[in-house]
């Protein structure tokens, strides 16, 4: 070789060397940036958080992804062939790339001069750019998608790719993997899916925005029909089998986010106290959360919240139109843009008035639909006056003008004038042996607000509060049967403004009373003279017992009005030492938590349970753990929770059976005597009415259920001088326990031993004797019956101390 040559040559090879090296140097910085092995074999997906009923019924979904996994061989066959025919006919038989379908993607980078207009990606390739890798269209990220291909072609099977790209793969409308899309676009599982709707879903991964069928209708069809003639020209449908569905309409509805029922108060509970104990990976980790909740009783309490809150706000007095519309801009997709701007409450549907005339509206609703409204159907008054005087509106004239932005709601399928109450309110139920929460309704409407009045309002308790200073009393001494004086009192110096003037809220007044007509009848006085002859310290040291929370109470003698604050859940753990007889539970709202992805268990509740002695921890737990399938899962479950809890009886169960025993007559003659229509005898309660009736509450109870509902304006102003506890709270807990009752046996506290019924003279609370007009039955702890005084003859006075004794005198 001439020396000539072996010049010419010498920087070629330079050239070449460094070409070699350059590529070299570029491919192991591609290289170095693949994701490692071990982290290739551990894909993590995102999966969102499951809230759910006891039943197992969809409360909440909580996760910015819409995910749910499935294995490969969970997948319909029919499925897998509608993706491999629209997306990689050659699945089966490459390696990871289609040379074919590159080079048709490498030639339309040369046209476009370096912009990547067309894929050829595999579903291989479309695994590692899911999973790994950004989507950013250029030559280096398309290089590191390819060698990223041929890494999981060569550690992972067709099966296991397949399965990532099925549960990866975003489809549209927040819906990732194939499940999610069957039920985000169809509210179906995979498997009662038809072959048209499974290949509008495999046409999706192309272009999820151009060819979603929610708002591209025209075009998701034709992608829909190109993946029907693939399958055809793959043979994996027959010409028939594509005939007919081809020509199959569009049945695409969107289902995203659909739950089983409303129940948003207590799915927002569960999400913070998740992500308080787990973090934000309850977001994306797959957790699947079982609550208390019983789906029977939580729309039991969504529907007599609503209701009664409702009722309420008609019988108040309408307040007018939300907003006026400009009807010279009449067309109908300008009323219908408009109206976007209101969304509908509990059925409270916006609507803009078209016509008004003396007994009849023309009315155009959100729903685009024109409904005429006669003046009959009118369940609202006119407007609340200070007189408490309410009457029918007679002429929409009055009330409404052209263009106004209304509520109209539908009742037996006949519409009516409505309005968004501003009253709001709270229910809560609990079990009384546990404290699992059966049922939580924590406001009218969780759009509305997101503040959750169960927990977090802190109002008066007003007459609620009387049963524990009651208690209190019969603790120090006092009996049913005590007579205290009802009658008009000042107090100087016993309250922090100095001086204070009390009366019944009714001014009515009684004289001497048995403790158990005060608390039956609420009187306002007996409450406050029981508490200032035991003694306010002693009785807030006393309230300790109920756990209530003494340091929102206050030391005078408005604590005997309920001048403190507590909450409904406060109230309803209190409530629960009545119900049950003496003992401390605790209320709580999660069963379990569990990994969707392995079902692992990762959290039980072990709660404090009311038990018989000797306890039967089986029978506890499978009440507990009622979506166990055997005895050997209760088992894990017991192992995970620990050792049971058993609750303390902190009081004596004979006050707590006196106490049940009053509290039931104030349902049988009483203040809450409304509850008699539920035709139980095993149900006793409380109302209650703070001052000015700004709050109005009412907790009652069985041996089994405490359950509490409250009602009052947020900004606590007053309900009305009509409002009661009793005609405000009451129908709330009544319509639920109608409900939470239903079919179940009575179910009354035992009576405890050191108790004795006895005969005594209602007036004078002593035991009854010849002279008697009026006799009673009062239940007494055997220490503190009553004695008989012969008044005719006090130099032979007699003194009885059972009723064996009267009955031996007098017969």
């Amino acid at each position: 070789m001439s020396n000539f040559f072996r010049k010419a040559l010498k920087p070629v090879l330079y050239i070449i060397s460094f070409a070699v090296i350059s590529l070299l140097l570029f491919y192991i910085t591609l290289f170095s940036s693949l994701p490692p092995l071990e982290e290739i074999m551990d894909m993590k997906m995102q999966i969102p958080m499951r809230v759910y009923t006891q039943d197992k019924k969809l409360i909440a979904v909580y996760g910015v992804q819409k995910r749910s996994p499935i294995s490969f061989d969970k997948i319909p066959d029919t499925l897998k062939n509608a993706f491999i025919a629209a997306e990689d006919e050659r699945f089966y038989r490459h390696h990871g790339v289609d040379y074919i379908g590159l080079l048709r993607a490498f030639k339309n980078i040369i046209l476009s001069r370096g912009e990547i207009k067309q894929g050829g990606s595999t579903i291989t390739m479309q695994v590692a750019r899911n999973f790994y890798l950004t989507s950013e269209k250029t030559i280096s990220r398309k290089l590191r998608e390819i060698m990223l291909a041929y890494k999981l072609e060569r550690h992972l099977s067709k099966e296991k790719i397949f399965e990532l790209y099925m549960n990866k793969i975003y489809l549209g409308n927040g819906a990732y993997g194939v499940v999610a899309a069957a039920q985000v676009y169809y509210g179906k599982n995979l498997s009662n899916l038809n072959l048209a709707q499974i290949a509008m879903i495999a046409g999706l991964p192309k272009a999820p925005s151009k060819y979603n069928p929610i708002i591209n209708k025209e075009k998701a069809l034709q992608r829909r029909n190109y993946v029907l003639k693939q399958m055809l020209e793959n043979n994996y449908i027959s010409r028939d089998v594509y005939d007919n569905a081809i020509i199959q309409p569009s049945t695409v509805g969107l289902n995203s986010g659909k739950v089983d029922f409303d129940a948003p108060y207590v799915g927002e509970m569960i999400r913070i106290w998740m992500e308080k104990k787990y973090g934000k990976e309850i977001y994306s980790h797959g957790y699947d959360v079982i609550t208390t909740i019983k789906s029977d009783l939580q729309d039991a309490a969504n529907r007599s919240l609503v209701n009664n809150l409702e009722n309420y706000d008609l019988r108040h007095g309408y307040r007018g139109p939300e907003a006026t519309y400009n009807l010279s801009l009449d067309l109908k997709e300008n009323i219908d843009n408009y109206l976007n701007n209101f969304f509908e409450v509990n059925g409270n549907l916006p609507a803009v008035v078209l016509d008004v005339q003396d007994n009849i509206i023309k009315v155009y609703s959100k729903k685009k639909k024109l409904i005429d409204i006669p003046i009959y159907n009118i369940l609202i008054k006119d407007k609340y006056l200070k007189q408490s005087y309410k009457q029918e509106i007679k002429n929409f004239k009055s009330i409404l003008s052209k263009g106004d932005v209304i509520r109209i709601k539908e009742y037996n399928n006949i519409w009516f004038l409505s309005q968004i109450p501003k009253v709001n309110g709270a229910l809560v139920s609990i079990d009384s042996n546990s404290g699992a929460i059966t049922a939580l309704s924590g406001g009218y409407d969780f759009k509305l607000s997101k503040f959750n009045r169960v927990i977090l309002a802190k109002r008066q308790p007003g007459s609620v509060v009387k049963p524990f200073i009651y208690s209190a009393a019969l603790n120090k001494g006092y009996t049913p049967a005590s007579i205290i004086n009802d009658e008009p009192k000042f107090f100087s110096g016993k309250t922090q403004s100095n001086t204070w003037a009390p009366k019944n809220y009714d001014n009515e007044y009684y004289g001497p009373v048995r403790l158990r007509f005060g608390l039956v009848k609420s009187l306002n006085m007996v409450s406050i003279e029981l508490l200032e002859n035991i003694g306010i310290d002693y009785v807030i040291d006393y309230l300790q017992n109920f756990s209530i929370p003494i340091e929102n109470m206050p030391k005078d003698l408005s604590l005997a009005l309920g001048t403190g604050e507590i909450t409904p859940i406060q109230l309803a753990e209190s409530y629960a030492y009545f119900a049950n007889g003496g003992y401390a539970i605790k209320p709580y709202l999660i069963e379990q938590v569990r990994m969707r992805e392995n079902n692992k268990i990762i959290y039980v509740e072990n709660p404090i349970r009311v038990c018989t002695n000797p306890c039967d921890f089986m029978s506890l737990d499978a009440l507990q753990f009622p979506n166990a399938r055997s005895v050997e899962e209760i088992e894990k479950l017991r192992e995970k929770a620990g050792t049971p809890r058993i609750a303390l009886q902190k009081l004596d169960p004979r006050n707590m059976y006196q106490m049940v025993s009053m509290m039931k007559d104030v349902i049988t003659q009483g203040t809450a005597s409304a509850a008699n229509v539920l035709n139980r005898s095993d149900i006793a309660g409380k109302t209650g009415t703070t001052n000015d009736q700004k709050d109005a509450w009412f907790v009652g109870f069985n041996r089994d259920i405490v359950t509490v509902s409250f009602v009052g304006f947020d900004k606590n102003t007053s309900l009305g001088s009509t409002e009661y506890g009793s005609t405000t709270a009451l129908p709330i807990w009544i319509d639920y326990m109608a409900v939470a009752l239903r079919g179940k046996p009575m179910s009354d506290l035992e009576i405890p031993d050191g108790l004795e019924s006895v005969v005594i003279d209602s007036s004078t609370g002593l035991l009854s004797s010849s002279k008697t007009q009026h006799s009673i039955v009062e239940i007494f702890k055997k220490e503190s019956i009553p004695e008989l005084v012969n008044k005719e003859n006090k130099n032979n006075e007699k003194k009885y101390k059972s009723l064996d004794d009267l009955i031996d005198q007098l017969f």
